[in-house]
């Protein structure tokens, strides 16, 4: 089991306060700028949350959010029993750490590096993956000729109740079962022609 680390090497952080970047970006960075640059090594244990809350003066929900931040990108992984250990496989990074020193020194319509994988991915086609957007259905297996018969039947041999005038308040079967439901769930006295549709 990994030996908890020192917060030697991350005490050496300088949290500032009145800086703009908030703490948790702030101990996110240091951190992942020491399992970089290999002041942290694959396999060690971080200090826990609380500890490290303790020492640096600040909220443990801060530590955690750093801590959250650096877990989801694969920099360090939560055992159970361990606490959190750096990853013995670190992400494919830049051959330049990006940061906010990196980011200022960019030019006009300069972006940042992509790792292998970023690039990899960049170089496929869009494939137009349907379905996973929110409200947007997948099409792919939708029956649009069979739709497009169904839709043009009624056009086909008309009948006499698609052309004939209609009740002003709706369908009388539709207003006739409303209304029934009103006085059965929700106990309101009321006739099929007192329902507008």
């Amino acid at each position: 089991m990994p030996r908890r680390a020192e917060a030697a090497p991350l005490l050496a952080l300088a949290l500032d306060r009145q800086a703009g970047a908030p703490l948790n970006r702030q101990l996110y960075d240091g951190v992942r700028a020491a399992i970089l640059t290999g002041r942290l090594a694959p396999g060690a244990a971080l200090p826990s949350s609380r500890a490290l809350a303790r020492d640096l003066g600040i909220a443990r929900n801060t530590v955690l959010a750093a801590f959250d931040q650096l877990a989801s990108e694969g920099y360090v992984e939560g055992r159970a029993g361990s606490g959190t250990v750096v990853s013995r496989v670190l992400p494919d990074t830049p051959s330049a750490a990006p940061g906010p020193a990196a980011a200022a020194g960019r030019g006009e319509g300069e972006s940042a590096a992509l790792s292998r994988r970023g690039r990899l991915l960049a170089a496929q086609p869009w494939r137009g993956h349907g379905g996973f957007a929110a409200a947007e259905p997948d099409c792919s297996a939708f029956p649009f000729e069979l739709w497009a018969r169904l839709l043009a039947r009624p056009w086909r041999r008309p009948g006499r109740d698609l052309y004939a005038a209609r009740h002003p308040g709706g369908h009388a079967p539709l207003r006739a079962a409303i209304a029934q439901y009103l006085r059965a769930a929700r106990s309101v006295r009321c006739e099929a022609e007192q329902v507008i549709v």
